[in-house]
């Protein structure tokens, strides 16, 4: 992950010409969701919500539900990793799952992923922050617009723009700005951080049903569909954790004891065209009962660019076949994205480069976390 986007672009293109317009355009979403494919952080709310999958049922759950064969169970008993495409119902989905063995005890995770690892060190960062409870428009007054957004912004119609907002917002920005102001990009700079905020208190008091409607393209994307859909293929959450599962479902509705959550804002140099300004809400779940499985929800509720919808689930298992200190890290994803929504006959291309381009970047993320926890362990109980 240190190449360059270029270099990646080669990497995984081979010799395959191209250009940035067409397919590798697109390829930087591998690296934008893989940066928010393991955010696990102040991992401090306490539980008593049945959470995540029972150590003992977790080998049934990759073979049932996930459709392991035999030989890649047998992979990951011997404390191999293995990073794997998963079934999606639709052809804009990008979902896999990755899951390793770490030969360290379950409570060293919970106290040291997040803290001497940091989940997003491999990926550039721009401009971050998070939200309090309850949140406040000053902790979105750090987040700048690059001028081809603001560009966008200018130029934005309904169903032609390359933003994604709503036909909601694009009003905001027709009846509220001046474009013939020479200070119009600080203008659509504080207006776009009025809208964000204000859309969130919308999604934290009228839940699910206030998502935006994406309007940025002839085919209009409503995020309440996209992520029920989405949810609908995580049956296996509702087997192990029916009331987070129905929290997600009815949000803010139904809130299990102890369950914690909050919404940070990111935008993050992706190597793309364009950087991609989001939102997303991050749901935690940590139990009393140590036999249980931590479990961590990240859903993204906005994103300028590129991504229609996003859920991520990240859980921590016991190892139930072992009498030393061991645990199994997973990680779940299910992306969808708009470049493959789209019919042509680069589509396929787009999508087996994106698939291998996660497969092989989310196996040196994992490996890489597995080797630096299991080196603090060791240094620990010297």
């Amino acid at each position: 992950m240190s190449l360059k986007f270029n270099s990646f672009i080669t990497l995984i293109f081979g010799g395959i010409p191209c250009r940035t317009s067409s397919i590798a355009f697109y390829i930087g979403i591998v690296l934008f969701i893989l940066s928010l494919s393991i955010w696990w952080c102040d991992i401090t709310a306490m539980a008593e919500t049945e959470s995540g999958i029972p150590p003992q049922k977790l080998f049934q759950f990759l073979k049932e539900d996930m459709r392991f064969s035999e030989e890649e169970l047998s992979t990951i008993k011997q404390g191999k990793l293995i990073t794997k495409l998963i079934d999606a119902d639709t052809k804009d989905e990008v979902s896999y799952l990755s899951i390793t063995r770490i030969d360290i005890p379950k409570v060293f995770f919970l106290t040291h992923y997040g803290k001497d690892i940091n989940p997003i060190e491999t990926f550039s960062i721009l401009e971050m922050g998070r939200f309090g409870n309850p949140p406040k428009q000053t902790e979105i007054q750090d987040l700048q617009l690059d001028s081809k957004d603001i560009q966008a912004l200018k130029d934005c119609k309904v169903g032609e723009c390359d933003m994604k907002i709503s036909s909601k917002m694009m009003e905001s920005f027709s009846n509220q700005m001046d474009w013939s102001q020479p200070d119009y990009d600080e203008r659509a700079n504080k207006l776009f951080q009025q809208i964000l905020f204000a859309y969130i208190q919308g999604y934290l008091s009228g839940g699910n049903a206030a998502l935006i409607e994406y309007d940025d393209q002839r085919q209009p994307i409503r995020l309440s569909e996209e992520f029920n859909d989405i949810l609908e293929e995580f049956p296996y959450m509702f087997k192990y954790s029916p009331e987070f599962y129905k929290y997600l479902e009815t949000f803010p509705d139904g809130k299990p004891s102890g369950v914690g959550s909050y919404i940070y804002w990111s935008k993050e140099d992706i190597g793309a065209n364009y950087n991609v300004v989001s939102l997303n809400h991050i749901i935690l779940l940590i139990p009393d009962d140590p036999t249980l499985s931590p479990t961590i929800v990240s859903k993204q509720i906005y994103a300028d660019h590129y991504f229609e919808a996003s859920l991520r689930l990240t859980t921590a298992v016991e190892n139930p076949e072992t009498a030393t200190s061991s645990m199994y890290f997973l990680h779940l994803n299910r992306s969808r994205i708009d470049a493959l929504r789209r019919n042509g006959f680069l589509t396929g291309t787009i999508r087996s480069r994106i698939q291998s381009g996660l497969i092989n970047s989310m196996s040196q993320r994992m490996k890489a976390i597995k080797e630096k926890l299991e080196a603090l362990y060791q240094v620990e109980i010297r």
